[in-house]
């Protein structure tokens, strides 16, 4: 009994973790792909012509 039932249990509950994994790896990488296409905030290359403004969380020429 517990030889035809053990079995199928195992391949029940591994078949259901592996539905998981493979869910959460394939929500990871549809977060991966749409933050690749955002662009990033990045400093620009010549600082000493830009002032930081804070409250905007951007670079501004200096006046």
């Amino acid at each position: 009994m517990l030889g035809r039932v053990l079995p199928a249990l195992v391949v029940t509950v591994g078949s259901y973790i592996a539905g998981r994994v493979f869910a959460s790896l394939a929500g990871k990488a549809v977060d991966a792909m749409s933050e690749k296409d955002t662009q990033k905030k990045s400093a620009p290359k010549d600082l000493g012509a830009l002032d930081y403004d804070s409250k905007t969380d951007s670079y501004r020429p200096k006046s």
